[in-house]
């Protein structure tokens, strides 16, 4: 995020109208910021609309593809970040593949 220290913004599903728009942040400064009105967050990209595998279990696992990228994506990121930052971070990732993985069901990631 321009101007802003250690902040990621997450994926977001927005409707086609989206002047009231909502997305993640996350903020791992252990300070409040603020993000100022009418920053450019990203490129909205259009998404394939997917239905849910109902074949898929209650509580997904991750790959361990997706275990080995979360571990690559936690050793890159800044080195004065805490223990507890990363962990958050970590956390944050698996449960995007997690559920990522229930809409998707399984994969050979």
């Amino acid at each position: 995020m321009p101007k802003l220290t250690r902040v990621y913004s997450a994926r977001s599903i927005i409707p086609a109208t989206f002047s009231e728009a909502k997305v993640s942040l996350l903020n791992i400064d252990g300070k409040e910021q603020v993000l100022k009105k009418g920053t450019t967050l990203g490129i909205v990209e259009e998404a394939e609309i997917v239905e849910p595998n109902p074949e898929a279990e209650e509580e997904p696992k991750m790959s361990e593809l997706q275990k080995e990228a979360v571990e690559k994506m936690v050793s890159v990121l800044p080195k004065e970040l805490s223990e507890n930052e990363r962990d958050n971070f970590s956390e944050t990732t698996s449960l995007s593949f997690r559920q990522a993985n229930t809409t998707l069901g399984e994969h050979h990631w």
